[in-house]
């Protein structure tokens, strides 16, 4: 991804606003994956707006959301859950934590994307590569390794830097011959 993170939006609230249940993920999926051919195929973060969303299941994420988080990140975009109501987040938890995925939520504004946090099952130690990464704020694996401070070799770092760009947790730029990583959103944390 490049230095500037370019932020695509879509709305999520098909279904008059109601992701309930199983077959109300497949059928929001079913009139979203459609908009995602309108989305440029260069590298981004795509913000999935749930503004307008008055229900939301753990049943309806598993079906609809996750699947529609994975084909961006097979598109090569970052997808973040936007603008979720607070009682909808324990429903998202829930079902990132059943299935052992992870799922960013934040808000969205006008000064962009802010209170970021991942939901869902991260090991341990890729919550520590994430904790560093989010500190420095951008990083490349020889620089968590110093601020780590542990006796490990580099090439360990920079291979959990590089699972958490395929998780969609963090985007990467070429310095020359190194590679930087940044969080999706700028201070996201790892829960609630």
């Amino acid at each position: 991804m490049s230095e500037k993170k370019f932020l695509q939006v879509l709305d999520a609230s098909p279904s008059a606003g109601l992701w309930i249940g199983a077959k109300g993920g497949r059928a929001a999926l079913e009139a979203l994956l459609p908009l995602l051919e309108g989305v440029d195929p260069s590298p981004s973060i795509v913000a999935l707006d749930f503004s307008s969303v008055k229900l939301l299941t753990a049943s309806a994420v598993r079906t609809g959301a996750l699947p529609l988080l994975s084909a961006l990140l097979e598109r090569k975009h970052c997808g973040v859950m936007v603008n979720v109501a607070e009682d909808a987040l324990d429903e998202i938890q829930l079902a990132a934590e059943a299935s052992k995925a992870v799922i960013v939520c934040a808000d969205l504004s006008a000064n962009g994307l802010t209170n970021g946090a991942v939901l869902g099952f991260l090991d341990l130690k890729l919550r520590e590569t994430l904790t560093h990464m989010v500190a420095l704020g951008e990083a490349d694996a020889k620089g968590i390794s110093e601020r780590s401070g542990a006796q490990i070799v580099v090439t360990v770092w920079n291979n959990r830097l590089v699972s958490l760009q395929a998780l969609g947790l963090a985007t990467e730029r070429r310095v020359g011959r190194t590679k930087m990583y940044a969080p999706i959103v700028k201070g996201m944390t790892y829960g609630r």
